[in-house]
C-alpha cells in the first residue's frame, strides 16, 4: 500500500482542529459505543471495543462510513474515518517496533478490500503469544488476553459508572452490553477485588499485518506433491498471496511467462480470470496437466495457438519436432523425459503408476515419432522397455501403423496388473488421430480412472468448506457429571495372580524344555492382591489424570474429591487401573459437556479436490472392489458390510455417483478429528435429499457405540447443519436399506 495516497495537507488540517469522537457522536457512526477518549488511549484499547461490536452494533453503521488504522512509519497510528471523499482523523502515539507501515480497514459493509486497506495477515510470533496470550481457558484450550475494560477520562468523557463484580468504577460499555458480555463468558475477574477485564481471544484476531518482507513462505520442497521440476517455479502459497493483496475475485490476472503454471493455478483457486503466455507447448501441457489435476477435467483451459487437428499437427511436426514432440505427450499427459533438445535414449516421455501397496512405482515409456515409422522402431522401443524394466511401452507416431509393426507389437504379449487383476498391451502404438479422437493410453493408473461428475463437483462445494468449533461451558456442570459418573461405573480390577504347582518329567530333552512340555502341571489356584505389589511406587494421580483429560489439576483434584469413600479406595488396590478407567470416564463425560455447548464457525478456507488423488491407498489391494459410479473404478473397503454396501450403490438406479472420504477430509472436534464415510450424490427428482454424507455402521444401537465416538458424531451433525444447504444431509447408516429410508 502507498502510504502518502490519503490527502495529507487535508488529513493534517481537519486533525489539528477536530476530536475523532466528535465525529463519532455526530454521525452516530457506532450508536453504542464509547471512543470518546481516543486521543489519550493506545491502540490495543482501540481494537478491543471494534473486537466487543455486536452484529446488530456493525448492521448499525453508517452505510457509508469506513475506518482505516494505520500504522507509519514513525511508529505512530492514524486513525482516520472516510465518509464519501472526505477523510477524518486523529493521531495516536504507539510502539510498533521495526514495523513498516500498513493499514487495516473496518467498514459498515464488512468486506475486505484491496484499496486502501491491507487485509492479508500473517501469525503471531510464538514469543509473543507466550507473553501476551499467556492464558489458556479450561475445556477448549482457547488462549487469551485480558483487556482493560474502564473508561478513560471517567464522567467527563461520558462513560457510565456502576459496579461490576464488586468494583465500582467508570466503564467503556453500557450496564445492559457489560451484562451481555457476562453472559458471554467476555469479562472475567482474576481473583477476588481486581478489576474485571475483557477476555480477547487469541483465535479470533487476525495476525500480524503483512510486512514488506515475507519470510514465512519457505520454498519448494524435493518432495513436495506441487512440485514440477521447472527450474524457476515458485510456490504456490506466494503466488495466491501476492494474487490476494492486489486483485478481487473477477479481475484478470496476467502471466506473459507462465511457465510451470503456478500463477494461472493460484489465479484459478482464487476464483480470478486469468491469461498464461509462454512459447513452448512444454509449458502448455503442464498448465493443462496441472489445472485438471487440480481442479478436474472441466478445468481444461482453452489454448490458443495449438493443434487441434491432424494436418495442424502435421504442420507443427515440420516445422518443429521437439514443439510437436512435447505437444504429444500433453496429449496423453505425460511428463517430458528431456526439457532441452538433445539425444533421448530412446524415451520421450514417461508415466507412472502404482497397482501394488508395498510395490515400487512402475511406469510406461513413451517415444514419440514425427516423421515415417516402421517395425524397426517397435522393435527399438521393446527393447527400450526390458532395458529399462518397464511395464508398458507408447509409440505414438504421426502415420498409420504398418501390418509389421502391428504384429511386433502383439508379439509382446500383455502386462498383467497383480491388483486391478487386468490385462493391459505391452507394447501400444497410437495415432495423433487417434488421440485427437479421444483415444488414450491402456494402462492400471494409480486409482483405476479418476473422474469428478458434475453431480459430485456440485455435492463437493457443498462439503468442503472448513471450519472452527468454539465451546462455552461450566466447569462445575463438568465435575458434578464426572463425579456421578464415577461413581456409577467405576469398578477397578484387583491385580492378579495365579500359582501353579507341577513336577519335571524324568526324562526331558532340549525341545520339551523349550516347547514348555517338560513340566507337569498339578495343581493350579488363582487369588487376588488386597494391597498393591506396587505400593512402594509413588504415583502422581493427579497429574497423570489430568495430562490424559486435558483438564487442570485443580478441576481433577475437584472431581476426585467429590467421589465416594468406597470408589476411591479401590486406587490402592491397582493404581495403574484405577487412571486409566477415571481418565476414560471423565473423557466420556467431558465429551458430552463439551458437544452439548459446542458450535461451529466457517472459516476462509476449504477442502481441495486433490486430497482425493494426493493420498496413496494403505489398505491391501486385496480390499479393493471393482465399481462403476464410485469416482474411481476401484473403492477400498474395511469390512464385509462396506462391500455389500458398495456392491448396493453401484447397482442402484438413484445413485449417481459416490466417493468413500479420504482421511484428509476431517471434521474437528474437542475429542479428536472425524472422518466421515461416505459422500453419496442422488438422482435429482427421485429423492428427498439429493446430496447425503453417511457414516456407515455395523449396528444402528447408540448402546454399541462409545461415548467419544457418538460426541464425534454429534459435532458432525452440527457441523454438516451449519455449512451445508438443507439439499445435504448427514446420518448414520448400517446399509444400503437404511440410506433408503433417509433420503426417500
Amino acid at each position: 500500500m502507498a502510504q502518502h495516497t490519503y490527502a495529507q495537507r487535508d488529513f493534517l488540517r481537519r486533525t489539528s482542529n477536530r476530536c475523532l469522537a466528535d465525529y463519532f457522536r455526530e454521525r452516530r457512526v457506532f450508536p453504542d459505543l464509547d471512543l470518546s477518549a481516543l486521543r489519550e488511549t493506545d491502540v490495543d484499547t482501540i481494537m478491543d471495543a471494534l473486537a466487543t461490536l455486536t452484529d446488530e452494533q456493525r448492521a448499525r453503521i453508517h452505510a457509508d462510513f469506513r475506518l482505516v488504522i494505520q500504522v507509519a512509519n514513525d511508529n505512530g497510528v492514524r486513525i482516520m474515518i472516510q465518509e464519501g471523499r472526505d477523510w477524518h482523523g486523529v493521531h495516536l502515539e504507539s510502539e510498533f517496533e521495526g514495523m513498516a507501515g500498513f493499514a487495516m480497514s473496518f467498514s459498515s459493509t464488512r468486506r475486505a478490500t484491496n484499496g486502501p486497506g491491507i487485509t492479508i495477515y500473517t501469525p503471531y510470533g510464538r514469543k509473543y503469544v507466550e507473553r501476551f496470550y499467556r492464558h489458556v481457558e479450561e475445556g477448549t484450550g482457547r488462549r487469551y488476553r485480558l483487556g482493560y475494560i474502564t473508561g478513560p477520562g471517567g464522567a467527563a468523557k461520558g462513560n457510565p459508572r456502576y459496579e461490576v463484580m464488586g468494583i465500582m468504577r467508570y466503564w467503556r460499555y453500557s450496564k445492559e452490553r457489560m451484562d451481555e458480555l457476562i453472559h458471554e463468558g467476555r469479562i472475567v475477574q482474576t481473583k477476588s477485588g481486581s478489576v474485571p477485564a475483557y477476555k480477547r481471544y487469541l483465535d479470533e484476531m487476525p495476525g500480524v499485518p503483512l510486512q514488506d518482507i515475507w519470510t514465512d513462505i519457505g520454498p519448494i520442497g524435493a518432495q513436495a506433491a506441487e512440485r514440477l521440476g521447472y527450474p524457476t517455479q515458485k510456490p504456490e502459497e506466494l503466488l495466491e498471496r501476492i494474487i490476494q493483496s492486489s486483485t478481487d475475485e473477477g479481475d484478470v490476472v496476467l502471466d506473459p511467462f507462465c511457465g510451470g503454471g503456478t500463477t494461472v493455478a493460484a489465479a484459478e483457486k482464487l476464483n480470478r480470470r486469468w491469461i498464461g503466455i509462454d512459447l513452448t507447448h512444454l509449458a502448455i501441457t503442464l498448465i493443462k496437466s496441472r489445472l485438471v489435476d487440480q481442479f478436474g477435467e472441466d478445468h481444461v483451459p482453452e489454448v490458443v495457438g495449438e493443434p487441434y487437428s491432424a494436418q495442424d499437427a502435421q504442420w507443427l511436426a515440420d516445422h518443429d519436432p521437439y514443439q510437436f514432440q512435447w505437444w504429444a505427450l500433453g496429449l496423453v499427459g505425460a511428463r517430458p523425459q528431456e526439457q532441452k533438445k538433445g539425444a533421448d535414449k530412446g524415451i520421450d516421455g514417461r508415466l507412472y503408476f502404482h497397482d501394488e501397496s508395498k510395490g515400487a512405482t512402475k511406469h510406461v515409456i513413451i517415444s514419440v515419432k514425427a516423421g515415417g515409422t516402421g517395425a524397426a522402431h517397435v522393435r527399438d522401443l521393446r527393447g527400450v522397455i526390458e532395458r529399462e524394466k518397464a511395464q508398458i511401452g507408447v509409440l505414438l507416431t504421426m502415420q498409420e501403423p504398418t501390418g509389421p509393426m502391428r504384429k511386433e507389437a502383439a508379439s509382446a504379449g500383455f502386462y498383467e496388473s497383480p491388483a486391478w487383476h487386468t490385462k493391459h498391451p505391452r507394447l501400444q502404438i497410437l495415432t495423433v488421430a487417434d488421440l485427437l479422437g479421444g483415444a488414450a493410453i491402456d494402462y492400471p493408473s494409480r486409482f483405476g480412472n479418476v473422474t469428478f461428475k458434475k453431480e459430485f463437483r456440485e455435492l463437493w462445494k457443498r462439503i468442503n468448506q472448513k471450519a472452527a468449533y468454539t465451546v462455552h461451558f461450566d466447569t462445575d456442570e463438568l465435575v458434578g457429571k464426572c463425579v456421578a459418573a464415577l461413581d456409577g461405573d467405576l469398578r477397578v480390577a484387583p491385580l492378579q495372580y495365579v500359582v501353579q504347582r507341577g513336577e519335571q518329567k524324568d526324562q526331558a530333552d532340549y525341545d520339551a524344555v523349550k516347547k514348555g512340555d517338560a513340566f507337569q502341571v498339578r495343581e493350579t489356584e488363582g487369588a487376588e492382591h488386597q494391597a498393591s505389589v506396587h505400593s512402594s511406587v509413588k504415583y502422581d494421580l493427579v497429574g497423570k489424570i489430568a495430562e490424559q483429560t486435558q483438564l487442570t489439576r485443580r478441576t481433577i483434584v475437584g472431581i476426585l474429591q467429590g467421589i465416594s469413600k468406597p470408589i476411591f479406595d479401590q486406587y490402592p488396590t491397582n493404581p495403574e487401573d484405577f487412571i486409566l478407567k477415571v481418565s476414560r470416564l471423565i473423557n466420556e463425560q467431558k465429551a458430552t459437556v463439551i458437544v452439548e455447548h459446542l458450535s461451529y464457525d466457517p472459516i476462509d478456507e476449504r477442502h481441495d479436490l486433490d486430497i482425493f488423488t494426493r493420498e496413496k491407498p494403505k489398505a491391501s489391494f486385496d480390499k479393493a472392489v471393482k465399481a462403476n459410479r464410485h469416482i474411481y473404478n476401484y473403492v477400498f473397503t474395511d469390512s464385509k458390510n462396506e462391500r455389500e454396501f458398495v456392491g448396493e450403490l453401484d447397482t442402484s438406479t438413484e445413485v449417481v455417483v459416490y466417493a468413500k472420504l479420504p482421511g484428509g477430509f476431517f471434521i474437528p472436534t474437542p475429542v479428536g478429528n472425524y472422518n466421515p464415510d461416505w459422500a453419496i450424490a442422488f438422482q435429482e427428482g427421485k429423492v428427498k435429499h439429493i446430496y447425503f454424507i453417511a457414516e456407515t455402521k455395523g449396528s444402528m444401537s447408540s448402546l454399541d457405540l462409545r461415548e467419544i465416538e457418538k460426541s464425534k458424531i454429534e459435532c458432525a451433525r452440527r457441523f454438516f447443519a451449519k455449512i451445508a444447504s438443507d439439499e445435504v444431509k448427514y446420518d448414520v447408516i448400517d446399509g444400503y436399506g437404511k440410506l433408503m429410508e433417509l433420503v426417500a
